[in-house]
């Protein structure tokens, strides 16, 4: 039997919808909901640098969503055809790993829509053959751990001295799904 290119159902699999979100490939367009998160410091003190202008925003929905789109998407909420957020699913080059990520604007906190969508991400990754879903975050990041844990996964590793993509010493932890296979 011929083993599925994970590329390939990622793809296939472009879009994602859910009860009140749409995940899809970012656009050009999306650009000024993408810089109102994009460009929150506060927001993305456990991540990576906030852009400082719609110009540097510009440049990272470039470099990060639209040069590469496969496993990556924006997070519109379909009910305002507002960009909320994006999430991503990043495979490992041996494509035996795949992390997922999210990154929601703070007016869209506590509504549920992180756990939505990465539940949605999650059941993609569990699609993939052979491919191991985790997770990793900032120890000091309790709403995404609590993300994470909501949708399954169990913390497996705690990584002292790791650096952020900030530069910073911090304390990371590792998430995997310990579960079955979905069918």
């Amino acid at each position: 039997m011929t083993r599925i290119n994970p590329w390939v159902l990622l793809a296939q699999n472009s879009e994602l919808v859910t009860e009140r979100l749409w995940l899809r490939p970012m656009t050009l367009a999306d650009l000024a909901d993408y810089s109102e998160f994009n460009q929150d410091d506060d927001l993305l003190k456990y991540n990576y640098p906030a852009s400082n202008s719609q110009a540097e925003s510009l440049e990272a929905l470039v470099l990060w969503y639209l040069k590469a789109p496969l496993g990556r998407y924006g997070i519109e909420l379909k009910s305002e055809g507002k960009l909320i957020g994006n999430a991503t699913i990043y495979l490992d080059e041996d494509l035996e790993r795949a992390e997922i990520g999210i990154t929601l604007n703070r007016a869209y906190h506590h509504q549920g829509y992180a756990v939505e969508s990465m539940t949605a991400l999650r059941d993609l990754v569990l699609s993939l053959p052979n491919i191991r879903l985790e997770a990793t975050c900032d120890e000091r990041n309790q709403p995404s751990r609590a993300v994470l844990e909501a949708i399954g996964l169990s913390l497996v590793e705690r990584q002292e001295n790791a650096t952020s993509l900030r530069g910073e010493k911090i304390v990371s932890l590792r998430y995997r799904w310990l579960g079955d296979k979905k069918d």
